[in-house]
């Protein structure tokens, strides 16, 4: 027989071709059903051997492999089952499947050899594309030129003014002719000139033209090639020398346009100026091409100035792009001169064909200030996002910033703090100290509730109800609505829309649908035919019932905590890291299953409480369901590195440094031994920080505690060194016993004098520049200070990043590529 886990046996029989078929006998008590292939079920008993009598499952193939709760797990197509059936098996469950397993990962080494094999035919077909192209323009350009000398030779036999002066024939000298604005005179060689001309590169980006072009005897060099190769330019300074002939005609427009007319280096500092502000505005570059708004720059500047070509304005925003990645290697040395790490914070993002690796780098300034800086928007479409890809862009990212050697970047940054997706986790936990993002491990817990039978039944009737009147205009649509809440005496507007990746959308749609009940409910008497026309064609009703109106109050008062919570947590300019320990146990608390449910609507209704006996049933249940979620993912079973960062964080808020704020959480047991264990971790890592002490001030009964045989170690080291396996962090992992504390120094030093200091009693202070007063009082601590507190508490900055590339790849730019995109967000965010 064939051993097949999950605790039961299984057996084997013969196929054609001699090949044995995986069975699976389910232990006692289950059955198919669940992810993960079981549900709870009652033994049949009907004599005989209790293992006879189970049923048994022929695994078919397997169908895919992923990482799910840090296991590797395989999706199993049963045999006889339909593909709906199928379970995902962790790797322990599927022992006498090896067979099936070696044949699926051999199946898909093949597949992913094809589809590489396939990319790079792509990629050569593309490119050979383009050196034809290349070939066919040159050849052109070369016979052009041939052409035009051989029609100069002939000329100049019966003209002897030919071999006059440009000045003699009254031809345009360098200093006043437009066509030296394409060219860049660059070394000490005087007789040549490269040309600056941005063309397609054949990706939908820009690249510089940079050809080097004679120009000792005058700009016909210059004039040919731009003639030759770029015929967009060419016919643009045409247009604009006859337009300034006609304005010359009048000895008036001439004085004008010779008062008027911009040195070349203004001209630039104003391209340079739209190039930026452009990008700091998120509007498209095709808006220099629209002609209102070229009318509107050359009336306001009465001439003087006309806005640049796309190319010519890419050429800055690329020279933008180029002075951010600058200014954050400047600030990578900065950092590490002063021996103080930042911490990033990445996500991935996709739209239509483009894809990229977004980073942000967190520190905290001279002038005590969070900052936040673009490492990356790295185009990331060309390759599957597997963990080992991850791992690799993010090596060469950091080594391109500035932040670590080549080869070598294990924990360069004190922390990374990315979403709870399998690849993120398997690309970067292994170099770096990974921490979860707050605000999305709220959302996997919110998801629970919206699940519930009656509660989906209600969202899915206000998506509809919000899909008619975002389609549907004019009186009988969404103008019918206005007009029921301008009678209503309620601002006029629709209802937004809801996206599934971001649970917040979900709670402002609630909100919406609670003050606007009447409104809907008016429009509903009032047009009747158009709302039976929504029913049929949205599979809605807009008759939004008694039922709907109680879930939607009951759940937006349920969420209403963790939707503050989250908007706050994803604050970028302000410390998030040392509050989210207290701020979301305050959150759990609250949510407590036999607390009742507070009714805050704002505006001119005074709150109040809902009795648990009196709350929807399925409103509940879901508030049971993420409460108890909520504790898994925050406080029972969190990664211990993680909850490390955040307690020792916790200790530098200067109002929640005596960790009072567990005296109201009913879900914390032994409060006394976990700030025990918390302020050990605390002086673990302050070792690392303090300065060394004289020889015979050194306390021997304190390992580490100075002098250069203690190294100072990184944080994930640190950590396992410290902790000897099980962790300080006993306490908070299970341990209820009380850790001896003896062997701690009791010399006071900086740590234990800010510990010492009373606690701030304003919750709302201002963090850093409490710590900006006190850095001359306690440097070393002040330096430590700044590393732990830049780090965020969700991924929301590189969110934010996202949010402008999704404008910058909007309708009007949709043919924008990657590194077109990257360039407008590094001189969006990087430059000031």
């Amino acid at each position: 027989g064939i051993q097949a886990g999950m605790g039961g046996t299984g057996s084997g029989r013969k196929k054609a071709g001699g090949r044995e078929a995986g069975k699976r006998s389910l232990p006692e008590g289950v059955a198919q059903g669940q992810e993960g292939g079981v549900q709870r079920t009652k033994q049949q008993k009907v004599g005989g051997d209790a293992a006879a009598d189970q049923e048994e499952y022929v695994v078919d193939y397997i169908v895919s492999e992923a990482l799910r709760n840090g296991k590797t797990c395989f999706e199993v197509k049963w045999k006889g089952f339909p593909a709906e059936a199928n379970t995902w098996e962790p790797i322990e469950h599927l022992v006498g499947c090896e067979e099936y397993i070696d044949e699926f990962r051999e199946q898909k080494k093949i597949r992913d050899a094809e589809f590489q094999q396939e990319l790079a035919k792509k990629r050569e077909e593309k490119a050979q594309r383009q050196r034809e192209a290349a070939q066919a323009a040159s050849a052109e350009a070369a016979a052009r030129r041939v052409a035009e000398k051989e029609a100069a030779a002939a000329a100049a036999e019966g003209n002897k003014s030919a071999e006059a002066s440009p000045k003699q024939r009254g031809e345009p000298s360098k200093k006043t002719s437009p066509w030296w604005q394409f060219g860049n005179k660059e070394g000490a060689d005087e007789d040549y000139i490269h040309c600056n001309v941005m063309m397609d590169d054949g990706k939908g980006g820009f690249v510089l033209c940079d050809r080097k072009i004679k120009c000792k005897d005058g700009i016909s060099g210059l004039r040919n090639h731009v003639e030759s190769v770029h015929k967009r330019e060419y016919a643009r300074v045409l247009n604009e020398i006859k337009a300034a002939e006609a304005s010359s005609k009048t000895p008036e427009k001439a004085a004008q346009l010779k008062l008027d007319a911009l040195p070349k280096q203004s001209r630039e500092h104003l391209h340079r100026l739209l190039a930026r502000w452009i990008a700091k505005a998120r509007r498209p570059q095709v808006l220099v091409e629209d002609e209102t708004f070229v009318d509107f720059v050359r009336e306001v500047s009465q001439g003087s100035y006309v806005p640049p070509d796309r190319r010519t304005l890419m050429k800055h925003v690329i020279l933008l792009a180029n002075e951010g990645r600058e200014n954050l290697k400047k600030v990578a040395a900065k950092l590490q001169e002063q021996g103080i790490k930042g911490s990033a914070a990445i996500d991935i993002w996709g739209d239509d064909e483009v894809s990229l690796l977004g980073a942000c780098l967190y520190f905290i300034d001279d002038e005590w200030n969070l900052r936040e800086m673009l490492l990356a928007a790295d185009p990331f479409e060309t390759e599957r996002h597997t963990g080992d890809n991850i791992k690799d862009r993010t090596a060469q990212i950091l080594q391109e910033a500035g932040l670590g050697e080549a080869g070598d970047v294990t924990e360069t940054l004190h922390a990374i703090t990315c979403d709870n997706a399998s690849n993120m986790i398997k690309g970067l936990v292994q170099d770096h100290v990974r921490l979860g993002c707050g605000a999305h491990t709220v959302q996997l817990s919110v998801k629970i509730g919206y699940k519930l039978t009656d509660i989906a039944a209600t969202i899915v009737k206000m998506k509809g109800v919000s899909k008619f009147f975002r389609k549907s205009t004019g009186a009988m649509g969404v103008g019918g609505l206005h007009n029921c809440q301008v009678k209503l005496g309620l601002p006029k507007g629709k209802p937004p829309r809801s996206i599934d990746v971001r649970w917040s959308s979900q709670q402002t749609q609630f909100e919406w649908f609670l003050k606007n009940r009447d409104a809907v409910r008016n429009y509903h008497a009032r047009h009747g035919a158009e709302a039976q026309r929504a029913s049929e064609i949205y599979n809605i009703g807009l008759q939004m019932g008694d039922q709907d109106d109680r879930i939607i109050l009951q759940m937006t008062a349920v969420m209403k905590p963790l939707q503050k919570w989250t908007v706050f947590i994803q604050g970028s300019t302000y410390p998030t890291i040392c509050s989210i320990l207290p701020s979301i146990y305050s959150v759990i608390s609250g949510m407590a299953p036999t607390k009742p449910l507070l009714i805050d609507l704002g505006d001119d209704e005074d709150p109040y409480y809902i009795a648990v006996p009196d709350l929807h049933p399925d409103v509940r249940k879901a508030r049971i369901a993420v409460y108890h979620d909520l504790l898994d993912r925050f406080v029972e079973n969190i990664d211990p590195l993680q909850k490390r960062v955040w307690i020792i964080s916790t200790f530098f808020h200067p109002s929640l440094k005596s960790f009072a704020f567990l005296e109201g959480c009913e879900f914390i047991t032994n409060v006394s031994d976990l700030k025990s264990c918390a302020l050990l971790e605390l002086r673990s890592e302050w070792r690392k920080w303090k300065p060394k002490q004289p020889e015979a001030q050194l306390n021997l009964s304190d390992p580490g505690a100075g002098g250069s045989s203690a190294p100072a170690l990184s944080l994930k080291s640190q950590y396992k060194a410290a902790s000897g396996g099980a962790g300080m962090l006993g306490a908070l992992l299970g341990r209820t016993s009380k850790p001896s504390v003896a062997g701690v120094t009791t010399q006071r030093d900086e740590l234990q004098e800010y510990l010492d200091e009373p606690e701030v009693q304003d919750a709302d202070v201002d963090i850093l520049m409490w710590w900006k007063v006190h850095e001359t009082k306690w440097p070393h601590l002040a330096k430590m200070v700044k590393q732990w507190l830049a780090t965020p508490a969700s991924s929301g900055g590189v969110e934010r990043v996202f949010s402008a590339a999704g404008v910058f790849h909007g309708p009007l730019q949709k043919s924008a590529q990657g590194d077109t995109l990257e360039a407008e967000l590094f001189a969006k965010f990087n430059v000031d």
